[in-house]
């Protein structure tokens, strides 16, 4: 562990993973047993594990996940100290300890580091994990009861503001008090950042697994070298998706994947699959969205329309056009050109 550092530099080379994006569990001695702290940077207290990575990255900013362990009582050498088995007390809370510093990894990878610290930072023995969860249960059986069958309570995560709980509600995000007695809508704004914490978790919430966008069920528009990447959700009908298959014409080097669901109209999905069976897919599909050519040819072949209409109830797509990006992230409507360049940039 002390030389740590040179095998997982190396790893993360081979998979091009950046210092920013690794998160490292470690033991801490200025924090009491079973208490965890997580932080992004900062100095190495002396642990030599840490010291390794930082030599070896060349940087300290990466996650940290403090594990702890408590100072040894009297004389005893720091050094011997971790090394030593657990007593018999600290084993009685140990598998709940390790599995908390689990599922603070989790959290922290899917809600970023703000809530992750609401959460787990505030964790003692005093009040375990396991109480705290069963309390968040709790509020979102509740809260269930209260909203009724209509609405899918999906999950209850602390905020930074002591008392107040983010509540998901389909792919929604709304608040609760610790009563579950009141729901509160609108913006948590972070006044020292600046931040949107409600606009950051719903962007979070709306994100996609890229890979869970299959080519083959997709209209492929490679242009130049095709290195820049574009998944559009749309239906031939939609008016917002003509204008912006004209608006995207000028785009170079861009791959664009047409996905069609057609959610309009019966004559949305006649349209859609004559696209698709066309000799040509991508050139009947832009003379119809760009020039009003429309399709005339045969609906009969096998089609992925139906995949890809269950792929977009999945991933709550109800609104035509929908746009994503590599990194999951989605824009509803029909955006704006450059605003679609300046995200695409920001993925190089």
């Amino acid at each position: 562990m002390n030389e740590s550092g040179g095998p997982i530099k190396a790893l993360a080379s081979f998979y091009s993973v950046e210092p920013a994006n690794i998160i490292v569990l470690h033991d801490e001695l200025d924090i009491g047993y079973a208490a965890i702290r997580t932080k992004v940077a900062g100095g190495d207290n002396g642990h030599n594990g840490l010291k390794s990575l930082t030599s070896s990255f060349g940087t300290a900013e990466y996650f940290r996940v403090r594990l702890g362990i408590g100072r040894p009582m009297g004389q005893q050498d720091p050094a011997d100290f971790v090394l030593k088995q657990f007593s018999k007390e600290e084993k009685k809370t140990l598998d709940e300890f390790i599995d908390r510093g689990a599922d603070c990894v989790e959290f922290l990878i899917e809600k970023g580091l703000d809530l992750t610290q609401s959460k787990f930072n505030s964790y003692s023995i005093i009040y375990p994990y396991s109480i705290v969860k069963l309390f968040e249960d709790y509020l979102k059986t509740e809260l269930q009861k209260k909203l009724g069958t209509s609405a899918n309570v999906k999950g209850v995560a602390p905020t930074p503001v002591a008392g107040i709980y983010e509540v998901q509600v389909g792919n929604e995000i709304v608040y609760t008090d610790a009563t579950a007695k009141y729901l509160i809508q609108g913006n948590l704004l972070e006044l020292a950042s600046g931040k949107n914490l409600t606009e950051i978790r719903q962007s979070d919430l709306n994100r996609i697994r890229w890979a869970d966008l299959l080519p083959s069920n997709a209209l492929k528009d490679v242009r130049g070298n095709g290195s820049r990447q574009l998944a559009i959700f749309a239906d031939p009908n939609c008016g917002y998706c003509k204008r912006l298959e004209k608006a995207l014409q000028p785009l170079d080097n861009i791959t664009i994947y047409t996905y069609l669901i057609p959610i309009l109209s019966p004559d949305s999905t006649q349209k859609s699959k004559q696209i698709w069976c066309a000799t040509d897919p991508l050139k009947a599909w832009h003379d119809w969205m760009i020039n009003g050519i429309s399709p005339t040819g045969k609906a009969d072949c096998t089609t992925p329309i139906e995949k890809n209409q269950a792929l977009a109830k999945t991933y709550s797509i109800t609104g035509t056009p929908t746009l994503f990006f590599t990194d999951g992230s989605r824009i509803p409507g029909a955006a704006q050109v450059s605003d679609i360049e300046k995200k695409l940039a920001s993925l190089k």
